[in-house]
């Protein structure tokens, strides 16, 4: 008996050493963390957290119904819910505001509707429709990332990153949150904020992290480290084969150390994989141009505006392709004109207007080009002193 009370003494020890080791080493608890006073304010005051009514609140002061009388309810969430995954929108927005009008507490309902308005542009809408889910379920993870989304897409960035940070709060092991906040980083020019977070991302799934691999990239290629940028797009390329720009990005990692005909390869693998990609098709026209293959360049500028219809720079790059091969005078005008009624005051604008005159000065046409060449030299003052 002395024996087993020694033995045990000595285990109890050892499991008080290793816990005492572990507390040392930073282990992170993984259950939901506490939140203190200013934070729990925040959290309430941009609806993350309902405040007053809970569902166990709700529990002391009414009679739950009996589940029987709720199953049609539920059936109706699950027609809403397939509607939804149909694209029936309508149909889903009229099936689940039924369930909310007959029991405004169903927490999953809010979140339908939310989801329905999100994806309908509604985003006022949708954030009010999370906010009353979490007015029943302060804790409901659905709704507070349906919300933090919500205030992303209205590039309201410090409310998101609030919701992101507590849904990182409640469940440490979901590497959404963590790669939403580099994007929203990346949004904000805060690169070693959002290298943190994708990293983190990375870390927590790595086996489903080729977009953050692919913006953990762009964020080193942003901080001039092209050898870990290059690593990066690689990564997100062996993870998923067809990963839009993966090598739309390692065509821009070539380009900056100057080897164009691996950007060359690049581009055109982007473009095999992704046809109406045209910031490819833009960028290999303009080294196509650089290399003096003009026909080609003015090929790929055509594309570029063929899946951008709007893109005004093709118009004024294809403009001047055509411009320099000496012929089409007639299309340079016309495309130059596009350029500058798609965009009239951008950075390129002034070049539009150069072209135009360079076009009337062959014609013989003086007033016309003094016109133009007067247009750009304003336009080129007037974008200097707006960017001072």
């Amino acid at each position: 008996y002395r024996q087993e009370i020694k033995v045990g003494k000595q285990f109890e020890e050892k499991l008080n050493s290793l816990l005492e080791k572990m507390s040392a080493e930073g282990i992170e608890e993984k259950g939901p963390q506490k939140l203190d006073e200013e934070a729990m304010e925040k959290l309430m005051a941009l609806g993350y957290v309902g405040g007053f009514t809970s569902q166990s609140e709700l529990g002391k002061t009414a009679d739950l119904p009996d589940p029987k009388d709720k199953i049609h309810l539920f059936n109706k969430l699950k027609m809403a819910e397939g509607n939804f995954a149909e694209d029936k929108l309508e149909a889903a927005l009229e099936r689940i505001t039924e369930v909310i009008e007959e029991d405004p507490l169903i927490k999953e309902a809010r979140r339908v509707r939310a989801r329905i308005f999100l994806k309908t542009n509604k985003l006022e809408e949708a954030i009010e429709e999370c906010k009353e889910a979490l007015k029943i379920d302060p804790e409901y993870e659905a709704a507070i990332f349906s919300l933090a989304h919500a205030y992303k897409r209205l590039k309201k960035y410090e409310e998101a990153i609030t919701g992101y940070e507590r849904l990182m709060q409640l469940d440490p092991r979901d590497h959404k949150p963590a790669y939403n906040l580099g994007e929203i980083y990346m949004k904000m020019d805060d690169i070693d904020k959002a290298i943190f977070y994708l990293q983190k991302a990375i870390e927590l799934e790595p086996e489903r992290s080729s977009m953050a691999h692919n913006l953990l990239g762009t964020a080193y290629f942003e901080k001039e480290m092209l050898e870990e940028a290059e690593a990066e797009f690689k990564k997100a390329l062996e993870l998923r084969l067809h990963i839009p720009d993966g090598h739309f990005n390692l065509a821009l990692v070539h380009e900056e150390r100057n080897d164009l005909r691996r950007a060359v390869e690049e581009y055109k693998k982007e473009i095999e994989l992704h046809p109406a990609a045209y910031p490819a098709h833009f960028n290999l026209a303009k080294l196509y141009v650089k290399i003096g293959s003009l026909p080609k360049g003015i090929e790929h500028f055509k594309e570029a505006i063929k899946h951008k219809k709007d893109f005004a720079n093709g118009y004024l790059f294809l403009a001047k392709a055509y411009l320099d091969l000496g012929e089409n005078f007639d299309e340079v005008m016309r495309f130059a004109k596009k350029g500058l009624e798609l965009a009239p005051e951008s950075e390129y604008a002034p070049l539009a207007h150069f072209i135009l005159a360079d076009i009337y000065n062959r014609l013989g046409q003086t007033d016309k080009y003094d016109e133009e060449l007067r247009k750009a030299q304003q336009l080129q003052q007037k974008l200097k002193k707006n960017n001072l």
